[in-house]
């Protein structure tokens, strides 16, 4: 599987003018599944395909 930055690279995944990931190849926004430890992974409905994604690490702020 790959990862969703290598997708964008080959273009096998788009983003729309709202910055949502959709498959090049059906032209339908990805749906995502959240993974426990790997991050998130995304699939096309239509063809099946998937791209894994790292998870965003999450910012502490101090308060102060």
């Amino acid at each position: 599987m790959k990862s969703i930055r290598r997708g964008l690279w080959d273009g096998e995944v788009g983003k729309d003018a709202r910055g949502r990931f959709s498959c090049r190849i059906c032209r339908r926004s990805l749906v995502a599944r959240t993974e426990a430890e790997d991050g998130v992974e995304r699939s096309c409905p239509d063809c099946g395909r998937a791209w894994k994604s790292r998870a965003a690490p999450r910012w502490r702020t101090t308060g102060g």
